[in-house]
């Protein structure tokens, strides 16, 4: 069968074409007509630098004999920071946290439930699902764990994205689609915070154990000096005659003792005070440009669209089904 042949027998169908073009073109109207609406959230952020400053004043405590951690590899940067606010911990660990909805706190995972009308009662294997806020995870099923994470792999494959628009700066873009707007809005600022407090911990641990450890051990030589200062008073006190040389060794002893742990003091205040900043130092720079404020960008279907593009499907069907036939029945 030739082209031109095709084409006059398509033409003297051109009938059929059209009706099927405008029930196509109806039926993209119904649906865009019934499709529910979806909300996109926008979060802009940017990292920033940290350790710079601090590097000459750990070198220098190093050369004392002081190690109290450093920057080391900052796994907050470059592309990393993608793959942290898209781990399975932490989107998991945004849908276990609570919101408050009509004064009532309730999961992120409840509520996405509701506003997707998922009832999984209907599987009798399954029965109902919720997942309680401040229930121990331990405690859950082996089913919520499952449904927990279908909940992971449905945001990662359809709804969130997380893109570094111009590779050259630090600059990130998070988008989260939902059918609720306040819930695309309140998803984005949990990730964007749960994110932060996973690294926070992360990258400072060793940092704030340090920190721990030297103010323990101020405050013990702090406890010591004083002690030796008001022991030393007491002895003056009790023993006012000079005379007695044994009474002066126990003084001078005293003496001795407080200016060695006030020195001891002063140096741990210092190595303490170097921890600070470096624990400081390893708190994420990470800066809002702009928040998910509303209105949300809604995305819908138009009508004219669907219609058009139901259409011209419908009619492509249609062809492909007039020329197959064609062609069978001249065969047969």
């Amino acid at each position: 069968m030739s082209l031109k042949a095709s084409v006059l027998f398509l033409f003297s169908k051109w009938y059929i074409l059209l009706i099927v073009g405008i029930l196509g073109g109806v039926t993209g109207i119904i649906f865009a007509t019934l499709e529910k609406a979806q909300y996109e959230s926008k979060l802009n952020f940017s990292l920033g630098e940290s350790g710079g400053g601090l590097s000459g004043a750990l070198s220098l405590a190093a050369e004392f004999g002081f190690n109290i951690g450093g920057a080391g590899t900052d796994i907050f940067s470059g592309d990393n920071i993608m793959s942290i606010l898209t781990s399975r911990r932490i989107i998991e660990e945004v849908f276990l946290s609570s919101d408050t909805v009509d004064g009532k706190i309730v999961s992120m995972a409840d509520l996405f439930i509701a506003q997707n009308k998922l009832d999984f009662s209907k599987n009798k294997k399954i029965g109902p699902i919720s997942y309680p806020v401040g229930m121990d995870r331990k405690k859950f099923t082996y089913h919520q764990d499952s449904i927990l994470f279908t909940f992971y792999e449905n945001t990662i494959k359809k709804s969130l994205r997380v893109k570094k628009p111009d590779k050259r700066l630090n600059f990130y873009e998070i988008n989260y689609v939902s059918r609720n707007e306040r819930f695309s809005k309140v998803f984005t600022e949990k990730l964007v915070n749960q994110a932060t407090l996973f690294y926070t911990e992360l990258k400072s641990k060793r940092s704030r154990e340090t920190l721990e450890i030297l103010t323990d051990r101020a405050q013990a030589m702090r406890g010591g000096v004083k002690s030796a200062i008001q022991k030393q008073a007491a002895i003056k006190d009790a023993n006012v005659n000079p005379a007695f040389s044994g009474t002066i060794a126990t003084v001078q002893q005293q003496q001795v003792d407080a200016t060695a742990y006030g020195k001891a003091y002063e140096e741990i205040f210092k190595t303490l005070e170097l921890a600070r900043y470096q624990y400081l130092n390893d708190i994420p720079l990470l800066q809002i440009i702009d928040y998910p404020n509303y209105p949300m960008r809604k995305i819908k279907s138009g009508r004219l669209k669907s219609a058009v593009i139901g259409g011209i499907l419908a009619g492509l069907f249609t062809v492909l089904l007039l020329l197959l036939h064609r062609k069978i029945k001249l065969l047969s």
